[in-house]
């Protein structure tokens, strides 16, 4: 969010925290009806905010995170109790009614996709910014650690700094100090697991 701070991916993303809130907020809720109605406003927000592809893998990853906060809150087998099923549902339905809500900006994005050269060049299989690889990691933490792309500057990896690993920047500090001393909290343990493995596979 840092490195896209006014390009299009900024303005969807900001949505995020809000997103999982909603997600959040309709699985543990007792009563879910204005829960829904939050998921579904904010769902309709990610997809009309700008960038459509930033916006779909925030909606996958919020349907990974919905099924991780069902088992937190339900149990192992959560998916498979009444209270389960009942989350779910009310998950998709807020999802359904904002898909809704944007689908005077959805429809012609869809059907400006279809003739897209870009859609169509990756769908050939070129790959504009591959990704970096392990050796990139030091740029989480110091994102110009590779250099910059300015013209004062020199930049010594080959792909795009937009959307490389110095994308994923949240401040030296939060990560090498306070991001650490959230390990010491046994109670959140299971949760930390799961956004570790997030970010591994992110």
């Amino acid at each position: 969010l840092t490195q896209w701070a006014g390009y299009l991916q900024a303005s969807e993303v900001t949505w995020l925290p809000f997103l999982l809130l909603a997600v959040d907020s309709v699985v543990r809720s007792r009563r879910r009806s204005w829960p829904i109605v939050g998921l579904a406003l904010v769902t309709a927000a990610v997809l009309v905010s700008g960038h459509s592809a930033t916006g779909t893998q925030m909606l996958v990853f919020c349907g990974i995170f919905g099924v991780w906060v069902i088992h937190r809150r339900f149990g192992a087998k959560a998916l498979f109790s009444a209270a389960g099923i009942k989350a779910c549902g009310a998950l998709s339905i807020g999802w359904i009614i904002g898909i809704g809500l944007s689908m005077p900006q959805t429809l012609p994005t869809l059907q400006y996709i279809r003739d897209s050269y870009r859609i169509a060049s990756r769908t050939a299989g070129y790959i504009e910014s591959p990704p970096d690889g392990w050796h990139a990691l030091p740029q989480l933490v110091l994102p110009y650690f590779f250099g910059q792309t300015t013209a004062q500057h020199a930049y010594l990896l080959n792909t795009n700094l937009l959307e490389g690993l110095s994308a994923g920047y949240a401040g030296l500090v939060l990560a090498m100090v306070v991001a650490p001393f959230a390990w010491l909290s046994r109670r959140h343990r299971g949760d930390l697991i799961f956004w570790a493995i997030i970010w591994i596979v992110g």
